[in-house]
């Protein structure tokens, strides 16, 4: 008993170090690689990210590029597979060792060999299932650098109805993970045991097993919380060790799961006595030491900052708490005299006579109940319409009265020029034409989700700062881009600190929880959009009033900080 418990530790020990080299080789190798191919050929397609805003331009105009792009997704999906299979099979290799790399490789080669149509999407259903729930339980340093699973957090829980369907797709992916046959487990084992089937364990030992180690994760984490609140609550050092402790106590813990779900997955496969490698203790310590240095580094980084910069606030589409219609006239008085935010964000789109409207959605019939674009109407017929929101109605109003009431109040704006497939060839040149100089002149910002037309201002005005909206963050900042607006669910500190060692500003939107408020401006983010502006100035001041190494270690580790307040 003595020998198998002795054993059953080195496995443990053996685990860890792959779970910490699998993590540090898709952390520094893969994501990197993946960015930089990413950000090299976007702008071939005169776009930084794919979106269904461009999605039918890039289609049309760029027919290799999306070749290309479609090629990568395929060679992404399938790394993910082969990768989550070399981990099962370094699992099982580090259990019972047969002596050669050749024998691991000859294993995963025929587990490829055997990959089936259903067993691709099988991988997108385990990473649909898992990813989030492993975040949630387990803050490491992979876990925390990667956005994707908290951004499915935050989406599918802004309606009860979303949250409904997210649980129902979790459980039934939850479900498939650990019951359905012909996942990967099941072609792991037809190629190293010739085993046909299965033996499934228990789904509550499973999803126990998981709650248990997220529980035990917590706990590290507000133990360490709690002591440096309690004994040196700004103490930076302190706060770097405690991040040590909670990431690599996250990191063991994530291999001791793996490492059971197998054998509860398939006991028969693991019911001998473990034969570990002495090997691998080495390999342990280390990317132990690896980890520790990294953790340590970014630790570092992070708090050893000087005072937290307020962040500039931004009222989306210039309402403050439904105060008013959007992009009204009359919620720009409202909200501007009673909350003075830096910049009031608000959206233009071309008329049919080539004018300039007031008007964020594509299709009047929401606000207005006409259905029909605002390019299909001109702009003395648009003025007429009343819009209705939150109670309150308003008329629709050109850009030219928009611009004489803020500058009466001498309010800033962000301008964002929605574009379609129907707008005027010249519609970006005649924009510039019409108000570039105004814009300078009064400090105001551009930004857009269309790339050409952010790189087509930034030609025709150098002056005039444009920023490029951005729904999601796989890529390196672009050097030519002056400034970023980032969908916030995704934006991660690595693109923050990028962005301003290039010297420029990162903001993000549209932001309407606490948490994700207070984690923003932790993470030195230059503006906040929100609809929800009386909360995002009183969170700035507390945050800023407030901080402390403890906080900033807390809203480092905390991965629920998006779910609404």
């Amino acid at each position: 008993m003595g020998r198998q418990r002795h054993q059953q530790l080195r496995w443990w020990w053996a685990s860890f170090g792959l779970v910490v080299i699998s993590g540090l080789l898709i952390r520094w190798v893969f994501l990197p690689v993946l960015r930089l191919i990413n950000t090299a050929l976007f702008p071939q397609a005169e776009v930084p990210f794919v979106s269904l805003a461009n999605l039918a331009r890039i289609i049309q105009f760029h027919p290799w590029v999306t070749v290309a792009l479609i090629l990568e997704l395929v060679i992404v999906w399938w790394l993910l597979m082969a990768g989550w299979a070399a981990f099962i099979l370094g699992m099982k290799e580090v259990y019972w060792p047969a002596g050669s790399w050749q024998h691991w490789i000859s294993q995963l080669t025929g587990t490829v060999h055997h990959f089936q149509g259903r067993q691709w999407w099988q991988t997108l259903v385990d990473f649909v299932a898992l990813a989030p729930l492993f975040s949630v339980a387990f803050r490491t340093p992979l876990l925390i650098g990667i956005r994707i699973p908290e951004f499915l957090l935050d989406y599918g829980t802004r309606h009860w109805w979303l949250f409904v369907i997210m649980l129902l797709v979790y459980l039934g992916c939850l479900s498939s993970t650990i019951l359905h046959r012909g996942t990967l487990l099941d072609s792991i084992l037809k190629v190293t045991c010739d085993k046909q089937q299965v033996h499934r364990g228990s789904v509550w030992q499973l999803s126990g097993t998981l709650l248990g180690a997220g529980i035990v994760s917590w706990l590290i984490n507000a133990v360490l919380a709690g002591l440096q609140l309690i004994l040196a609550p700004d103490n930076q050092w302190g706060g770097i060790a405690s991040l040590i402790i909670a990431e690599t106590a996250a990191v063991a813990l994530l291999g001791w799961v793996l490492m059971r779900w197998l054998e509860l997955l398939e006991p028969e496969l693991f019911n001998q006595v473990p034969q570990v490698h002495r090997q691998w203790a080495g390999w342990s310590l280390a990317g132990l030491l690896i980890l520790l240095v990294n953790i340590g580094l970014s630790g570092f980084q992070y708090l050893n900052r000087p005072s937290l910069r307020r962040p500039v606030t931004i009222a989306h589409r210039g309402v403050a708490d439904r105060n008013g219609v959007q992009n009204s006239i009359e919620v720009l008085r409202l909200t501007s005299r009673r909350y003075h935010p830096d910049y009031i964000e608000m959206d233009v789109h071309e008329t049919k006579d080539r004018q300039f409207v007031v008007m964020h959605d594509e299709n009047l019939r929401q606000l207005t109940g006409v259905d029909k674009r605002p390019g299909q109407l001109t702009l003395k017929q648009l003025t007429k319409l009343t819009a209705h929101e939150n109670g309150h109605q308003a008329k629709v109003a050109s850009f030219d009265d928009y611009l004489k009431v803020a500058g009466q109040l001498h309010q800033k704006l962000i301008v964002e020029l929605k574009t379609t497939r129907y707008d005027s060839r010249d519609v970006v040149e005649r924009f510039n034409h019409q108000y570039g100089n105004l814009i300078v002149r009064r400090h105001y910002l551009v930004h857009s989700l269309d790339y050409g037309l952010v790189r087509r201002l930034q030609r025709l005005n150098p002056r005039m700062q444009v920023l490029y909206l951005q729904a999601y963050n796989f890529t390196n900042p672009q050097k030519h881009i002056v400034g970023f607006n980032n969908e916030y669910s995704t934006l991660n500190q690595r693109f923050i600190d990028a962005v301003h060692r290039q010297g420029k500003p990162v903001f993000a939107w549209t932001v309407n929880s606490r948490g994700a408020m207070k984690q923003l401006v932790n993470q030195q983010v230059d503006g906040i959009v929100t609809d929800r502006l009386p909360e995002l100035q009183r969170t700035i001041r507390q945050t800023i009033r407030q901080q402390s190494v403890v906080e900033r270690y807390w809203n480092l580790l905390n991965p629920i900080s998006n779910l609404p307040a």
